[in-house]
């Protein structure tokens, strides 16, 4: 009971939350341009413009256009794209599962790299592994996803012809831009873990495990690895719904057929009935990540349970 209290208080809080950011995005996206005239040729008359605007109903007031939407959002209707003249809730979720797939598989692949990296450090610290180890997460943090990308399709495509660069039609399309979004991720999650894990190896504990003979990768395995997950966890939840929101430039630079690609294209195009159910379809990812994170926190240690 207290479980489905708590899920219920968040589903409602993430639902205002959600609300207020759909208007402030409409609002912002009604006040940056006339997507009409993205539509229409240069040449058109005004004739032409006044009736396209009439059309989809971009003349009325902006009140009652809100309150027009605002019913659509809460009936699930988002209206049809402009730019493709097919409803953009579909176009949305058809991008979904290669979103979520990208995000994942990079997750996957730079949580357990993060971890080595990270044990490897500990074991050895102040070493000269250690040093190259922290300097490569450090230039992980710091290197730009896009020039990044840029760099690999440049060396590992254009150069030597290894991997295509562009679309998903095969498994070896995804490497290129789960790379390119995994750089960042391994160099900040090893840092955190090697921090904490430090931390942890320093307690009282520690000492009298390591009286028992027990050796240092069993303790870090067994002991010190579980007791430092919060903080680890915490990051990793970040760094998903960074994947699941930021990943707009890599999914551009590579063409991945992804929501951020998408969305790039529906702001370029002036296309909100397209623009708002992108940023549903991020929010209620982001709002359900957290949500996941929050009770990992109480599953790996009950002092932090919020229910």
């Amino acid at each position: 009971m207290p479980l489905f209290r708590f899920i219920f208080k968040r589903a409602c809080y993430s639902a205002a939350v959600i609300l207020a950011v759909l208007t402030i995005v409409w609002v912002i996206v009604n006040q940056i341009g006339d997507p009409v005239r993205l539509l229409l040729p240069v040449e058109a008359g005004p004739e032409l413009i006044a009736a396209t605007r009439m059309k989809f109903g971009l003349d009325d007031p902006m009140a009652e256009r809100f309150l027009r939407d605002l019913t659509g959002w809460l009936q699930g209707d988002f209206g049809n794209s402009l730019w493709q003249g097919v409803p953009a809730l579909p176009l949305v979720l058809d991008r979904l599962p290669n979103t979520i797939l990208l995000s994942f598989a990079t997750l996957g692949f730079a949580v357990p790299m993060a971890i080595a990296l990270a044990v490897i450090s500990v074991l050895r610290p102040g070493k000269l592994i250690d040093n190259i180890l922290s300097t490569l997460s450090l230039a992980g943090v710091s290197i730009a996803d896009f020039w990044l990308g840029l760099m690999l399709i440049l060396i590992v495509a254009v150069q030597f012809g290894w991997l295509p660069t562009s679309g998903f039609n095969s498994p070896e399309y995804i490497i290129l831009p789960l790379l390119t979004l995994a750089f960042r991720p391994i160099g900040r999650l090893s840092q955190v873990a090697r921090s904490s894990l430090l931390e942890e190896m320093s307690k009282p504990y520690i000492t009298t495990l390591r009286a028992q003979g027990m050796s240092e990768f069993r303790i870090v395995r067994r002991h010190a690895m579980k007791n430092s997950l919060i903080s680890f966890i915490t990051v990793s939840g970040d760094e998903l719904t960074s994947l699941l929101n930021g990943a707009v430039v890599v999914e551009t630079i590579f063409a991945w057929p992804g929501i951020g690609s998408l969305f790039i294209q529906a702001i370029t195009r002036r296309d909100l009935p397209l623009i708002i159910p992108c940023v549903l379809v991020i929010a209620l990812m982001v709002v359900l990540v957290n949500l996941i994170v929050d009770l990992l926190y109480a599953k790996v240690d009950a002092r932090t349970s919020n229910y």
